[in-house]
């Protein structure tokens, strides 16, 4: 017998066992489980790049920030020729590792150095390069129907559907000559769709069943409406400001065919989904392409709508972009343009950040499992909004935005349950 070849077999085993515990957790997001079974993992194999990466996202998850960044280094020394051994995104989790302990140098060069590994990864599998029409389209405001903010709108739950509606009341003032379209599916609640349109935005029915398209991707569809001249494409739950009214004004004063913004240390992708624009004739028709990347990439539907972005569309932009970012400075990246200080100011906003962060618990006398109707009504005693949510353990959990959690909190505002 090959004592050698046992004991070699035996440590495989206990790795991959350890592995399927620290997968289970992850999925989980029982972020201190898994850096036990990782950690444990390393022992047998030290050396293993992914295993050491998986370790240094979990501690990230688990707000350990100065140990996700120690093992992070650890694999940046080991040199390039190691690093594809440890994933694809490891680069990425140490930009945002330097974000959270205020290493402002070291951010801006390992973000920078992502996004280029990223560049010349994308431009090398490229199928083809657009170019773009030498002269662009003149931005008309006496047309708002042909500027359009577009947006995805799907499921039931208040903290995209109230966003939502908080962007077209906030858009009513700071894009007055563009107007929002949501392109929304059929579980969105019914008064939610009217009171969209109530406040002048347009709507679009879509049907996730027969929609060939992941829904995170049906905002990209204004690209192919040539009724529309300028398109800005823009998540739900982030609302827009001030800081971005001026950096749009920016790009329309400009030559460029597209806008891109960064704004946070966590927007290390190539094209952020909600924060790009671009201009009608700039780009081939993509519908077609959409489908087909998504029959294609059915393993990822999570961040669909990202990777068809940074492998499809990038290549074809890029030529073209006004980017403004003063965090990474990538890719000829603009400083932000001055503008009037921003409306929320209760928090650390950004562009692009999630405005329903916050979550609010109530008591409830209904079973974990059952559904409780709520309310939300003003100090006259109007509703502001009305939902449905599934009670957990003998509690309700809602997630809102932070303008409505505010009122609540402050007594202006209250929940009423039925």
């Amino acid at each position: 017998m090959n004592i050698k070849k046992t004991n070699s077999a035996a440590k495989l085993q206990k790795f991959e066992k350890l592995a399927a515990k620290f997968r289970s957790n992850t999925q989980k997001q029982q972020y201190k489980s898994a850096i036990i079974h990782a950690r444990n993992a390393l022992k047998i194999m030290p050396n293993h790049l992914m295993v050491r990466s998986d370790l240094a996202f979990c501690l990230l998850r688990d707000k350990q920030y100065q140990a996700a960044y120690n093992q992070y280094k650890i694999i940046f020394h080991a040199g390039e020729d190691a690093w594809s051994n440890a994933g694809k995104t490891w680069l990425d989790g140490l930009a945002e590792v330097c974000g959270w302990l205020g290493k402002e140098q070291e951010l801006q060069r390992i973000g920078c150095l992502s996004l280029k590994r990223a560049d010349q990864e994308v431009l090398e599998q490229a199928a083809a390069i657009v170019h773009q029409p030498q002269k662009r389209l003149n931005f008309n405001p006496a047309q708002p129907k042909r500027n359009i903010i577009s947006f995805s709108l799907f499921g039931d739950q208040p903290k995209y559907c109230e966003s939502a509606v908080l962007n077209v009341q906030v858009a009513t003032e700071l894009f007055p000559n563009w107007r929002c379209r949501f392109y929304l599916a059929e579980d969105v609640p019914t008064q939610v769709a009217s009171r969209l349109v109530k406040l002048g935005a347009q709507v679009i029915h879509l049907n996730t069943k027969e929609s060939k398209i992941h829904p995170l991707m049906w905002r990209f569809l204004v690209v192919d409406d040539e009724n529309v001249d300028f398109y800005l494409i823009r998540d739900a739950d982030s609302l827009l400001s001030e800081k971005e009214q001026a950096a749009v004004e920016s790009w329309l004063d400009s030559e460029y065919h597209f806008h891109h913004m960064r704004d946070y240390f966590t927007h290390t992708e190539l094209l952020l989904a909600g924060m790009w624009a671009g201009v009608r004739g700039a780009l081939p028709k993509i519908g077609l392409l959409m489908e087909q990347f998504c029959s294609a990439h059915q393993q990822s539907k999570h961040f669909i709508d990202q990777h068809f972005l940074r492998m499809q569309l990038w290549p074809m932009i890029r030529n073209s972009l006004l980017c403004h970012d003063e965090i990474f400075k990538f890719h000829r990246a603009q400083a932000f343009p001055k503008s009037k200080p921003s409306r929320w100011q209760n928090f650390s906003f950004h562009i692009g950040s999630n405005c329903s962060y916050q979550e609010l618990s109530l008591n409830c006398a209904k079973e974990a499992g059952q559904w409780q109707q709520w309310h939300i009504v003003d100090s006259d005693k109007e509703e502001v909004c009305c939902y449905q949510t599934q009670v957990g353990t003998k509690s309700l959990l809602l997630n809102l935005p932070f303008l409505y959690v505010d009122n609540i909190n402050r007594g202006k505002w209250s929940i009423v349950l039925n």
